[in-house]
């Protein structure tokens, strides 16, 4: 795995490291719970790797390299088992009020 730092405890474990290379080397069905905060396209850039997905052009880029995220999220997370994601606002105007990023399915 591309794991710069891990703890992995009986009951759980974390991963510091590309996500996407880290959940290809876990086996299917394996995780009960999922907890995370994708980088939010051009909002902050965490490295100047390529595979970054902070460092994706626009939201049409972002979620192009999204989708290698959510693919193996499906295969990690056995039926009946949830994941839990922090979405971004987008300011809908001068209004002071946000609405919901878009939802694609």
């Amino acid at each position: 795995m591309a794991c710069k730092d891990s703890v992995i405890d009986e009951k759980y474990a974390l991963y510091n490291g590309d996500c996407v290379e880290v959940m290809k080397g876990m086996p299917s069905d394996s995780i009960g719970l999922s907890v995370y905060s994708p980088p939010f396209g051009g909002l902050y850039n965490y490295s100047s790797e390529i595979a970054d997905l902070s460092n994706a052009y626009g939201y049409d880029g972002f979620f192009d390299h999204y989708e290698f995220v959510v693919k193996e999220l499906a295969r990690l997370t056995p039926a009946g088992r949830r994941t839990a994601v922090h979405c971004a606002d987008i300011p809908s105007g001068n209004t002071g009020c946000d609405h919901p990023t878009h939802v694609y399915n």
